[in-house]
């Protein structure tokens, strides 16, 4: 290969799949370089860092679980971990009631739902409402469609059965921003010799065994043109390569790649909303702030649950007066598409109706706002993959290699309990590293030589 543009394993995506991927495989001592849409690293880790305020994630805010990688690049990235609360609320009859035995009450209900009754979480549901709490039966459809951000009627039965539906696991959220993860992984990738392309918008990938060729529209004012390479990492959202052609961010492959294609169409990208309200100092002290809610300067705020409403699903950042509000499944879809002014005034109206206060008290109470459309961004068209009824095993047939020459990464090609998290795509990313050098040991994949 003698072009400038010429490489030997080519990463589309500067997310955290994409640039855990380049970094174990330049560390291998591949040439590699990173093809980023966006002007930015980070794909759905989007950390704001306002004035007067350290950290603002509009994407990713917690961690899920155990995860021994992520938990290595925490501690590399001097994250700071704060445990999440575990007060739960909810509204009921226009009144806050602790529930306690929330997680107790999904997990038992994730136990009794039968796969062979019904192939998704909706269906399961209208068969058997008649044995469940009308109270826990809808929390338990809030917390399906706004944790994994899924559609009932399409959430997979099998999988809420399989891992309790997630009600178990243990979470910590990322206090001084998840872009240290991020940056972090910028630098590993920058010593390893990784080049990292922003505003570089892969059109097509043109491919054959041990040889890729991708078209690259520059953003405006930026260049353009081909890079090649024997191999290319995909780490692109679900929702990218469920692009229609000719809409932004869309990818085409030639040639096709039908049975890729069949198990995207079956997939599907889960929608999220998520609303950060600032508000001016003195907010715990404030009379309209329900006595529960405010006690020890919020710490008490833990979880508030209030189905049906514009943003259903509340939680705190104290003792700093920050709100930060959820949508997930079809709460968020119906906030899509909206200006930022509109979802903050549909969000304050959702704390209005929990706290029973004056929506005007919150309007000058409130300090500053956040907001970022994942729906809308045409390099995400989503927030994140959730495991679909009757298509269980797609993620891993998304995850499966091409002729040893395309290889998939990113939280989409996770297993089910991992779907969504950054746990997932960073494990993705290490996984998709090791097929090509494993392509390459074994002889399928050729190194390059200049």
């Amino acid at each position: 290969m003698e072009n400038s543009n010429s490489f030997d394993v080519i990463v589309v995506g500067a997310g955290v799949a994409g640039l855990a991927a380049a970094r174990d495989l330049a560390r291998a001592g591949q040439r590699v370089a990173i093809l980023e849409a966006r002007g930015r690293i980070g794909g759905r880790i989007l950390t704001r860092r306002p004035e007067g305020i350290s950290a603002v994630d509009l994407g990713p805010e917690f961690v899920h679980g155990e995860n021994e990688a992520l938990n290595v690049l925490i501690h590399q990235a001097s994250a700071e971990l704060a445990p999440t609360p575990e007060t739960q609320w909810a509204m009921s009859v226009r009144q806050l009631v602790l529930r306690d035995d929330l997680w107790v009450q999904l997990g038992e209900i994730f136990d009794r739902v039968d796969p062979s009754e019904a192939p998704s979480f909706g269906a399961w549901l209208k068969e058997h409402a008649v044995g469940i709490n009308p109270e826990d039966r809808r929390l338990a459809q809030d917390f399906v469609e706004g944790f994994h951000a899924a559609p009932i009627d399409a959430m997979s039965a099998r999988t809420l059965h399989e891992t309790r539906g997630g009600a178990d696991e243990s979470q910590q959220r990322v206090a001084n921003g998840y872009d240290r993860v991020v940056l972090t992984l910028a630098e590993q990738c920058h010593a390893a010799g990784v080049q990292i392309h922003l505003n570089a918008v892969v059109s097509e990938i043109r491919w054959q065994p041990q040889a890729v060729a991708l078209d690259v529209r520059g953003r405006p004012g930026q260049p353009g043109g081909d890079f090649r390479a024997r191999a290319a990492v995909v780490t692109v959202p679900l929702g990218v390569l469920r692009a229609l052609p000719g809409q932004l961010g869309a990818i085409a492959f030639s040639p096709d790649l039908p049975k890729k294609r069949a198990v995207w169409d079956r997939l599907q990208m889960g929608h999220v909303s998520r609303v950060v309200l600032r508000f001016r100092e003195g907010f715990w002290q404030e009379a309209f702030v329900p006595d529960v809610l405010r006690a020890e300067s919020g710490r008490q705020f833990g979880f508030v649950h209030a189905p049906g409403a514009s943003v259903p699903v509340w939680w705190s950042h104290a003792p700093s007066p920050v709100l930060v509000g959820w949508a997930g499944g079809p709460a968020a879809r119906r906030l899509a598409g909206r200006l930022e002014p509109e979802v903050v005034d549909l969000a304050l109206r959702s704390l209005s109706e929990i706290f029973l206060c004056p929506l005007t008290s919150l309007e000058v109470a409130l300090d500053r706002s956040f907001w970022h459309d994942w729906s809308a961004d045409p390099f995400c068209r989503g927030g994140y993959s959730f495991s679909v009824a009757g298509a269980e095993d797609g993620p891993a047939e998304l995850a499966a290699p091409v002729e040893n020459t395309l290889f998939f990464a990113g939280e989409a090609t996770a297993s089910a309990e991992e779907l969504g998290t950054v746990g997932a795509a960073l494990n993705s990313g290490e996984r998709a590293a090791a097929e090509v050098r494993e392509a390459c040991a074994a002889g399928a994949l050729e190194r390059s030589h200049e």
